[in-house]
């Protein structure tokens, strides 16, 4: 059933996608992408929150549920997402990547800093979390920047790296 709405959906039948969705939530819930890739938040917490429901300690399901609110910038809710999704599990460093970035949108740079650090200390191989390190060092004029939009790339990494790299390492 969620192979057929992700099918549907790859193909923008969002009507159908979505009635084969609401039915595997039922089975099985969704994992909010559906509705986050169309910026359509508030139904990505939706269905975010109806995990929440199902399974209070799905780890990803308050970092999905922040993401989203991260996008319509209700910062304070989206940290407690990250905050919940980290006392979890402690060493989920998508959570640590991704409120490094909240960290940034609030300038809390040194914070973004240490989150950085720690996601990928926890993956070296996370892309994501040698972006966020690289953005914190570049804003608070810390040596090595460079370093880490090579690992973001290394790592897959897009065309933000590349952009970067162009512009300030070079």
């Amino acid at each position: 059933m969620i192979r057929y709405s992700k099918a549907l959906y790859t193909t923008y039948n969002y009507d159908n996608a979505k009635l084969c969705m609401d039915k595997a939530i039922k089975i099985s819930p969704n994992n909010a992408t559906y509705y986050f890739d169309q910026q359509k938040f508030q139904e990505a917490i939706d269905y975010s929150s109806k995990r929440i429901e199902l399974n209070p300690n799905n780890y990803v399901a308050y970092l999905d549920r922040g993401l989203s609110y991260l996008k319509i910038k209700k910062y304070t809710v989206a940290e407690e997402d990250y905050n919940k999704s980290l006392k979890i599990k402690p060493n989920f460093f998508r959570a640590f990547g991704y409120r490094a970035y909240l960290f940034m949108e609030l300038n809390k740079n040194k914070e973004a800093l240490q989150d950085a650090k720690k996601a990928v200390e926890i993956n070296p191989e996370y892309a994501y979390g040698h972006l966020m390190l690289a953005q914190a060092k570049q804003v608070l004029k810390l040596p090595g920047f460079c370093k880490d939009y090579y690992a973001a790339k290394k790592y897959g990494w897009g065309k933000e790296v590349d952009i970067a790299i162009e512009k300030f390492c070079k």
